[in-house]
């Protein structure tokens, strides 16, 4: 009635229902499966009759599955064997639908289908796709990595038509711009998140780079490893272009801005055009930049330069002798920008030619009014060589340097003019304007129009009209206080920018009498709103600092570090005055020694100095006694780093008292429930799956067996040596086996003690610094013999003189040992072993032990490295051993921090592998007193 009933239900349901039973091969790897049951659903589904095929083998139901692109046989038998559970959408050649598809293993080689037909769904989502801008794609990972599918739009964006894609798995990672092949690979590792836009170059079929912001979308197995990902790629080159474009109008902007500050700085000549080449180059807004001077008679008079070799030495000598380049002669005809884009063909004669083969120059005269000073030119990526902004930026500071050229020669008298100039000199630094002592603009420099958003059309108008209604009072104010003292002042103010709305200006101005006895006013202007804007950030982020600080329940405390591995204490937060009874007063400028006295002071201090020689932040248990009682806290401590010294600690506090006082009472219940479970059942300790209770009892006794073996094995020895008696051959015989096998049942005993040891958290690490290299030589020594006995040649193999680690010695040799035992172990004679060690590049020391054995089956490896499991039965009884040495291994590698895996074919041999990290981060505890 109950299966009837089932039956019934199964009918009912939509999904197509289907239960198999795998078949296997002689080498245990899936070759078909047969149909046990189906429901209707599936027949109206696939178009099968299930009264036809139950019974049958899918390669006789349908003989070209063996021929489908997806291996259905081989994912339906991982799922058999595994018991995993997954869900796929894939496409059946043979019966020419789309299916999504969920399938799980109720036991051992059988495994359930539900599915249903989503062909239409799909057929949907590819004409979309296929008339979509974007590049959609889906590639698997397993069984078989590959594109399954990819829209037709890959080859407009990257050349390739999605059958080169089918046709290639690796074809993104040949694509991949060899700089951006690292972030691919961390992206499809899951080292980088999914859910965040990614950017690459990749190199388009015709050599060009092609950006594309590409996101994926994850899919998981049961077990949490990626099966597929699908995703979509937009085309952002343009919008690359763009921001290298702005990128590099940027750094000419920081380079004018450099200039503008130098100009009113540095007044003599020589050094005023050297430094202004050097402040155009030194932000990579320009490559090369140089000017020449004339004097009266036009003749160069001074050269300056940047960004050149030697070849704009043989330059200046050409201009000494009045032998003009091509593009200063061009300048000096014409008052505009002279763009040089092919200087292998204009510049023939000229020695910077070589400079500039794949750039272009711009050249112009340094002229203000009639006066020609000079020529300047500078060097910029070709393709920016006709940009409007660009002539406009170049025009600013050639102006700006032709300015100041002029005003140092149009004043008659030298003294008021170098008066002038020093207060230039000492107050300008980005914008400088000139007011008469009212307020009205009388000069301004071309960087206001680019700085505040107006220029000329000022001039005549008051400085004052365009401040923020509140700072007008403030701003005149310090106006006013200048002209009736002729002293500096300063102010800061909100201006009306035409384009971004008000912004923070700083001003600093100072006074000056001109020739005809008239005050001007000289008044430099910055821009500070990102100031601002930094200093109320830094408020905002205070105050929630604050109501953090005192909000938490944790106990917080701050701590500044003193000389001489000494500390106070700064701060405390009421949850820490409540736990420990000390008071903010009685705490704060106190020592922790002058606090808790000198034996807890100096345990405290020793956590504070180990968080200052980290650098990081530490974790540690401590007990202490407070005036609020005796508690235990688990507290962290968080240094504060600034130009790389540690000035102060944040400690956070939890009072876990009671929550050790629960573990105490817990571990007394476990220790009663060990004793009655080791009474009541003695037998559950030769379980495979060994817990606390079983890790402590194989202790104790492998401890008990060990004295007597002890005696067996040296007397076996003593009658081995014949110095009793002689022994006929018969004896040896006998006496030799009880040797062998008393040496080996006490390597059995020693493996299951460091088990034990590790599962009961009972084995202490003994780190020293020693070389891996003279551990491989012991090995060497050790293993000879037992290599020698089978032929088996034993190589080792390292890449690297010195493979210093900090470690515990016993356990690496130990590790080293069990892996060298099993592959010489499992090899048959006339084989190799190698042993080969390298730095990886993620600064570890990579370990791998190689055989030419008979190698794992493919369903064993994920448990190989378990307590008590061995590859079958017939290893067991033919190589011995209960399957303890490795699982010993994995434990002692991750004690360090490390990771052990193994690669292997049956047939062929096997590769243990296992890292080391060179340099560890140490967590300290302090254990309960």
């Amino acid at each position: 009635m109950k299966i009837h009933s089932i039956k019934s239900f199964l009918d009912r349901i939509s999904e197509g229902y289907a239960y198999h039973r795998i078949i296997l091969d002689e080498s245990e790897t899936p070759c078909d499966y047969e149909f046990l049951d189906v429901n209707s659903a599936f027949e109206e589904l696939t178009g099968l009759n299930g009264s036809e095929i139950i019974g049958k083998k899918i390669t006789e139901i349908l003989p070209d599955i063996r021929n489908d692109v997806f291996d259905w046989i081989e994912f339906y038998g991982k799922i058999a064997l595994s018991g995993e559970e997954t869900e796929i959408k894939q496409y059946s050649k043979p019966l020419d639908r789309w299916y999504r598809v969920n399938v799980y293993s109720p036991e051992k080689y059988y495994f359930v289908t539900l599915f249903t037909d989503i062909s239409k769904d799909e057929e949907r989502f590819r004409r979309l796709a296929e008339n979509s801008q974007d590049l959609i794609y889906r590639y698997e990972f397993i069984p078989t990595p590959g594109f399954v599918y990819v829209n037709p739009t890959s080859t407009s964006i990257v050349g390739y038509t999605p059958e080169e894609h089918y046709n290639n798995p690796n074809l993104p990672f040949d694509l991949i711009h060899p700089k951006d092949k690292g972030t691919l690979e961390k992206y499809v590792q899951g080292l980088l998140p999914f859910d965040k836009p990614l950017e690459l170059r990749y190199i388009h079929k015709n050599g060009q780079v092609v950006w594309i912001e590409q996101k994926s979308i994850p899919f998981y197995d049961s077990s949490g490893s990626l099966v597929a990902l699908e995703g979509i790629g937009r085309d952002i080159t343009q919008k690359k272009q763009i921001e290298e474009r702005d990128n590099h109008l940027q750094k000419v902007i920081m380079g004018i801005r450099n200039v503008n500050q130098l100009i009113v700085k540095e007044s003599n000549p020589d050094e005023l055009i050297q430094k202004a080449c050097d402040n155009l180059t030194e932000t990579l807004g320009y490559y090369t930049a140089w000017i020449a001077l004339f004097d009266e008679k036009q003749d160069v008079s001074l050269t300056a330069s940047s960004g050149f070799n030697s070849e704009f030495e043989i330059l200046t000598k050409q201009l000494e002798n009045g032998n003009h380049p091509y593009c200063m002669q061009e300048a000096l005809r014409s008052d505009v920008i002279i763009i040089i884009d092919s200087p292998l063909e204009k510049c023939i004669d000229c020695p910077l030619k070589s400079e500039s083969s794949e750039r272009a120059a711009l050249c112009c005269r340094l002229q203000h009014n009639s006066h020609i000073f000079g020529v300047i030119s500078v060097s910029v990526p070709k393709k920016y060589a006709y940009l409007e902004r660009e002539h406009d930026m170049f025009k600013e500071v050639v102006g700006d340097i032709a300015f100041v050229l002029y005003n140092r020669e149009i004043e008659e008298e030298k003294k008021q003019q170098e008066e002038h100039l020093l207060l230039m000199t000492r107050n300008m630094n980005d914008v400088v304007i000139e007011t008469d002592i009212d307020g009205n603009y009388t000069y301004i420099s071309p960087s206001h129009k680019r700085i505040l958003g107006r220029g000329d059309e000022l001039l005549g108008q008051n400085c004052f009209s365009k401040l923020h209604p509140d700072d007008q009072e403030s701003a005149k104010g310090a106006f006013q206080k200048i002209v009736e003292t002729c002293k500096e002042n300063k102010a800061e103010y909100r201006y009306l920018h035409p384009d971004k709305g008000y912004i923070w200006l700083e001003s600093i101005g100072t006074s000056y009498l001109k020739r005809n006895g008239e005050m001007s006013i000289l008044i430099n202007i910055r821009d500070i709103t990102e100031r601002k804007m930094a200093e109320d950030q830094a408020k905002n982020i205070a105050q929630e600092y604050e109501t953090v600080f005192q909000g938490t329940q944790d106990s917080m405390f701050l701590v500044q570090v003193l000389e001489n591995d000494e500390f106070q204490y700064i701060r405390t937060n009421k949850a820490h005055q409540e736990s420990t009874g000390f008071s903010l007063e009685e705490v704060r400028g106190k020592t922790p020694r002058e606090l808790l006295g000198k034996k807890k002071g100096d345990l405290v201090c020793a956590n504070y100095a180990r968080c200052v020689e980290s650098k990081v932040p530490i974790f540690y248990e401590e007990f202490l006694t407070l005036p609020a009682g005796k508690k235990v806290w688990m507290t962290t401590l968080t240094p504060i780093i600034r130009d790389n010294d540690v000035r102060y600690i944040v400690g956070s506090s939890q009072d876990i008292t009671g929550r050790k006082l629960a573990e105490k009472g817990l571990q007394k219940a476990n220790k009663k429930l060990k004793e009655t479970m080791i009474k009541a059942n003695k037998m559950a300790l030769q379980a495979r799956s060994a817990n606390k209770i079983k890790s402590e009892f194989l202790a104790n006794t492998s401890h008990e067996l060990r004295t007597p073996l002890n005696s067996v094995i040296g007397f076996s020895e003593i009658l081995l040596e014949e110095s009793m008696g002689d022994l006929n051959d018969t004896q040896k015989k006998y006496v030799s086996n009880i040797s062998k096998s008393g040496k080996h049942l006490l390597k059995i005993i020693n493996e299951i003690l460091d088990l034990s040891r590790t599962e009961s958290g009972k084995i202490e690490i003994h780190k020293e610094k020693f070389d891996l290299n003279n551990v491989f030589e012991e090995i060497r020594e050790v293993m000879a013999s037992q290599a020698i006995a089978k032929s088996i040649n034993l190589q080792i193999t390292s890449n690297e003189n010195n493979l210093t680690v900090f470690a515990d010695r016993r356990m690496i040799k130990q590790i080293i040992f069990n892996l060298v035992d099993n592959a010489i172990k499992f090899t048959p004679q006339n084989e190799k072993v190698s042993i080969t060690a390298k730095i990886s590049n993620e600064n570890k020391i990579l370990v791998s032990v190689s055989d030419t054995g008979i190698g794992i089956p493919e369903n064993k490896i994920e448990e190989i490295f378990d307590p008590f499991i061995q590859v079958d039965g017939s290893t067991k009884r033919s190589y011995g051993g209960i399957g303890l040495g490795l699982s010993i291994v994995k434990k002692y590698v991750e004690m360090h921090g490390g990771d052990v895996w193994v690669e292997s074919k049956i047939g062929e041999g096997s590769i243990f592998m296992f890292t080391l990290p060179i340099k560890q981060k140490v967590i300290c505890f302090e254990s309960l007193p």
